[in-house]
């Protein structure tokens, strides 16, 4: 479960709830279910609200790392979230990455602006199982 601050823009901070093989939006002041995710057969790993397009709303980052054989994905969907999440940005890493292990909203370069850190714990581009963490400036996301 992650408190993802207000996705859904009607002035409650709301909650991302896991269950086996999905996600579920918890509305704030209500506790409705307001929606789910499209990744019906993959894990949510992790999940972070941030305003990352700098329109004043905030936004939802999911992280799947089993997504693909274990490549992982990180979705963003532009607040405000509604009935059925949307994928407004996708990434996906390579085989064994799992990327989307963490996500984490900050302003890294101080515009600001909330960016997004993803990370792939197995990433092997440094050397073998190393990880890797990227670094989204927002605005620009």
């Amino acid at each position: 479960m992650h408190a993802v601050g207000d996705v859904t823009d009607d002035g409650y901070d709301d909650m991302l709830v896991y269950v086996a093989y999905g996600s579920y939006l918890l509305g704030g002041g209500t506790g409705a279910l307001l929606a789910g995710t499209s990744h019906l057969a993959v894990d949510t790993t992790s999940a972070c609200g941030g305003d990352f397009n700098d329109d004043g709303i905030q936004d939802l980052a999911i992280g799947y790392t089993e997504y693909d054989s274990n490549k992982g994905e990180a979705i963003i969907d532009y607040g405000p979230v509604g009935t059925y999440m949307t994928s407004d940005v996708v990434l996906t890493g390579v085989s064994n990455d799992y990327l989307g292990s963490s996500i984490a909203a900050g302003d890294v370069d101080g515009d600001g602006v909330d960016d997004l850190a993803i990370g792939a714990y197995n990433n092997n581009e440094a050397t073998t199982g190393a990880g890797a963490v990227y670094v989204l400036l927002g605005g620009g996301i």
